[in-house]
């Protein structure tokens, strides 16, 4: 909720983002900031909301590697079991 007079809100449209279809900044009581330094602060917390998103590559090694290694032994076994 907002609440009080003279609240200024920046409204994104259009992002060209595969996430975001809009984006709604209200910016703090007390004077009004330069435009770049919004501009600034809007890139970064969108950025820093896309990293926190997208999954790291490198979690995903070492469960196929940890899965191949087990395959592995369990052929192995298999394979000595029958010899």
């Amino acid at each position: 909720m907002i609440k009080g007079v003279g609240k200024q809100i920046i409204l994104l449209n259009n992002t060209e983002s595969d996430l975001f279809e809009q984006a709604i900044f209200i910016l703090r009581s007390g004077g009004k900031p330069p435009y770049q330094d919004v501009v600034k602060e809007c890139e970064r917390m969108m950025n820093l909301h896309i990293r926190a998103k997208r999954p790291s590559p490198s979690r995903n090694w070492w469960k196929i590697g940890f899965f191949l290694l087990l395959f592995a032994v369990v052929l192995l076994s298999v394979l000595i079991v029958i010899k």
